[in-house]
């Protein structure tokens, strides 16, 4: 007769750690291309990636379009009537956000 292997206590509760990590809802961490987005605060606007030359500087509550993401830490969208550039997400209100 064969005997059935014994799953250890740590590895159970692994398991079972990460099953519930999976199935818990995650809240939205950014918002998505073609929405608009309300800044939470002073925020530049640069002309690339390397942020190295401003193109503009938009006040706290500006809205802003998101036209793409641009890097796990930056978007690439504009404020009304301004060019496209990059700027931080930190500086986005995700709440604010909504589909025009």
């Amino acid at each position: 007769m064969k005997s059935i292997t014994r799953i250890s206590f740590g590895s159970l509760l692994g398991c079972l750690l990460v099953v519930a990590a999976i199935a818990l809802p995650t809240e939205a961490s950014a918002a998505n291309p073609g929405e608009v987005c309300n800044t939470n605060q002073d925020t530049i606007i640069f002309k690339n990636q390397v942020n190295d030359e401003i193109l503009y500087i938009v006040e706290g509550g500006t809205p802003m379009r998101i036209e793409a993401y641009a890097g796990p830490e930056e978007y690439y969208g504009h404020a009304d009537n301004h060019t496209n550039g990059y700027f931080f997400r930190y500086t986005i209100n995700q709440s604010s956000c909504h589909k025009t």
